[in-house]
């Protein structure tokens, strides 16, 4: 592969590997920058253009006032005539007093200068001068200073290009343009304006930009953690959605089952009852296998009775049910069996808890069958930990256990239907599935946390009465 090739496939993987809020920001930085660029020029030109306009309207203004009182169209043909002398040096002198005008010339109305404070340009002419055209049809025009013809003495007086040239018409009472003053003002004054205003502009632009750019990150970032969390709800809904199937199709096999194997299971423990009552009338001591035989058929009883559970679709009795209640009830029934199993029980209720809406002997079977889970958990013994409270508009108990805990990749199927994680002999792994199902009912949720070799926590939440 080339390096050529191979520093487009690098730009490919970067591209598809960059966080998507990272490429969202970079695209609008790159937009925003791009967008207030232009809008910052353009206004950057239109704001100089308007300030080159204003400056032409107030240099106009001025000398228009000046050759009202000294400049009038009889006295100006006069001067041209030979009139009184001095007069258009005097007019000269008055322009010259404005703050920042540098040099006047003055055209008659054919555009030949007539006066200038260089005496060597006084009666030139420049027909190429566009301004001057436009000038003695009337229209003051305004330039920063160019190099032309007419300027082949000027330059040796100032640099040209730190100058603004303005041309102002003088019209009489009829309308018409008798002389065009032209003026050359310093533009140090105006250039300072035109910063200060160049400042402001883009000041104002990059802090809109910034402003703009922050929002709009923090509007990405807020959807983007909005469609988080949405598509977290949706993988939630879409996982409770496939375990009520899963569930739906476990029932529907463990019903069939169950009602295959429960006739025969009954024959078969009755035959065995009638043979040990036969053994014994006829003196036969030794009946462990008979025991065992009537034992293991009474095991497969209990597995038929456990999947006709999961099949049975009953709904729940519903009314206001006291969580502590159930859980003391329980206690008092499982604390003898669990003290013989070494298993200490600790009680953590939190006093005044909001009722429930609930089954109450449903919700013993859960607990029920929670302690169990524990009670296997801890072939040793250990303690059990029974907790109760209430949270964002809901309670909960918790069955925390010191026992051997769950194996990471197995705590997302500890709910499916058969999947155990205890010994052959200590369950079929319908428990979970059916305390699932019956919280699942009561519009409620079991959350689980364990760590390996450190014990297991089981919570059961259920939306409390308002």
């Amino acid at each position: 592969m080339t390096n050529s090739a191979r520093g487009a496939a690098r730009r490919i993987t970067l591209g598809a590997t960059m966080n998507p809020f990272r490429r969202f920001l970079i695209a609008l930085l790159v937009c925003s920058a791009l967008a207030f660029a232009i809008l910052g020029t353009v206004i950057d030109h239109v704001l100089s253009r308007q300030m080159l306009d204003r400056e032409g309207v107030l240099s106009s203004e001025a000398v228009r006032l000046l050759a009202h009182h000294h400049l009038s169209p009889e006295k100006f043909r006069d001067c041209l005539q030979g009139g009184e002398p001095g007069t258009l040096e005097h007019i000269t002198d008055h322009f010259t007093s404005i703050p920042e005008i540098l040099y006047v010339k003055i055209y008659d109305e054919q555009g030949t200068i007539v006066w200038s404070i260089d005496p060597r340009e006084i009666g030139s002419n420049s027909p190429d001068n566009l301004e001057l055209r436009a000038a003695l049809n009337g229209h003051t025009d305004i330039k920063f200073g160019r190099v032309k013809s007419e300027h082949a003495f000027m330059a040796e007086w100032f640099n040209l290009a730190d100058l603004i040239e303005v041309y102002v018409p003088l019209t009489g009472p009829d309308g018409q343009t008798y002389a065009v003053v032209e003026l050359y003002k310093d533009m140090e004054s105006f250039a300072g304006d035109v910063a200060r205003a160049r400042l402001i502009v883009w000041a104002s632009c990059a802090g809109i930009g910034i402003l703009l750019f922050v929002v709009l990150a923090r509007v990405f970032q807020s959807a983007r953690h909005r469609e988080r969390e949405l598509s977290q709800r949706t993988k939630d809904a879409e996982a409770q959605l496939l375990q009520g199937e899963k569930l739906r199709l476990a029932g529907e096999m463990a019903a069939a089952i169950a009602h295959e194997i429960n006739n025969p299971l009954g024959i078969l423990m009755g035959k065995a009852h009638e043979l040990r009552a036969t053994f014994k009338e006829k003196g036969i001591v030794q009946q462990e296998n008979f025991d065992v035989f009537i034992r293991e058929i009474g095991r497969i009883r209990d597995v038929s009775r456990s999947l006709l559970l999961l099949a049975r679709r009953s709904d729940p009795v519903l009314e206001p049910t006291d969580i502590n209640q159930v859980l003391r009830e329980i206690q008092s029934f499982v604390a003898p069996s669990f003290a013989r199993a070494n298993i200490t029980i600790v009680s953590e209720p939190t006093a005044a808890l909001p009722q429930v809406k609930a089954d109450a002997n449903q919700l013993k079977q859960v607990l029920l069958n929670l302690l169990q889970n524990a009670k296997d958990a801890m072939p040793g013994g250990g303690t059990i930990n029974l907790r109760t409270g209430a949270l964002d508009g809901a309670v909960y108990a918790e069955v925390a256990d010191s026992g051997v805990g769950i194996a990471p990749q197995d705590i997302e199927r500890v709910f499916d239907p058969f999947f155990s994680t205890k010994m052959r002999n200590q369950g079929v792994g319908l428990g979970l599935s059916v305390s699932y199902r019956i919280v699942n009912g009561h519009g409620g949720e079991i959350e689980v946390s364990s760590e390996l070799g450190h014990g297991s926590v089981f919570r059961v939440v259920i939306p409390a009465l308002a």
